[in-house]
């Protein structure tokens, strides 16, 4: 026959097997959780490389326009910093500022050189 210890004991043993399964399912939870804290930061690093990747194209020449058409976009989130050179480009890809023209820098020695609109052919006079 049952004593009262007996049931006792049996009656702890149900309990902590159940809290055995439900601590066992917390524990998952946990590793679950801590798993995805850890990709989402690996994500945000992978985002944050894809912004500077994706600036240093703009600072290339790339519209944001052209990039777009390819199927690159700034990740979310992600802002240029504020005087970051833009390329004379606004966030949509049109141009802001008008192209400066190349500057040739080769030495003339006082003279303009020999391509130039300034210079001319010899004129023949008859006479």
């Amino acid at each position: 026959m049952p004593t009262l210890k007996s049931e006792r004991d049996k009656a702890l043993k149900a309990a902590r097997e159940r809290l055995e399964r439900k601590a066992e399912l917390i524990g998952d939870l946990g590793e679950l959780v801590y798993q995805e804290k850890d990709q989402l930061a690996g994500l945000e690093k992978t985002r944050a490389a894809i912004g500077d990747a994706y600036d240093a194209a703009i600072d290339a020449g790339w519209t944001n326009a052209e990039l777009k058409d390819m199927g690159f976009q700034r990740p979310r989130g992600h802002q240029r910093l504020k005087g970051a050179a833009t390329n004379g480009h606004s966030p949509n890809g049109h141009l802001t500022t008008a192209p400066t023209p190349p500057v040739d820098n080769a030495p003339t020695n006082g003279h303009p050189p020999t391509d130039s609109p300034l210079v001319t052919a010899p004129q023949e006079y008859g006479g």
